[in-house]
């Protein structure tokens, strides 16, 4: 957005200097507003492919954590000396540590059903 005020600007200041001068007839005229457009356009479209890429780093950066953040809680699950039972809203196991299998005699795969 910032881009696009910088070169409408610029554009209006070269216009205005343009237009003072005695050989500025029609044609110099609709090929300053043809340029002007181009220049607006080309800022409209810096600017979307800069926030497309600050879009694009910021969700892979975001999924690097997620990843990370797993990993540590799958290191806590089976380093824990407790038992870690995780289960969804509808009961289903999705975790079972070997502690849970220890206390419970029962396997992830056990304690799943079928």
């Amino acid at each position: 957005m910032a881009a696009q005020a910088v070169v409408t600007a610029a554009a209006f200041l070269a216009f205005s200097l343009a237009i003072g001068s005695a050989e500025f007839g029609t044609a110099q005229l609709l090929a300053f507003l043809v340029s002007a457009a181009v220049a607006v356009l080309l800022a409209a479209v810096c600017t979307r492919a800069i926030e497309t890429s600050r879009q694009t780093r910021t969700a892979e950066l975001l999924a690097g954590q997620a990843q990370t953040n797993a990993q540590m809680m799958q290191a806590v699950i089976k380093t824990a000396l407790d038992a870690f039972i995780h289960i969804d809203e509808s009961g289903i196991v999705l975790e079972w540590s070997f502690q849970a299998e220890a206390l419970t005699g029962w396997t992830q795969q056990e304690a799943r059903p079928s």
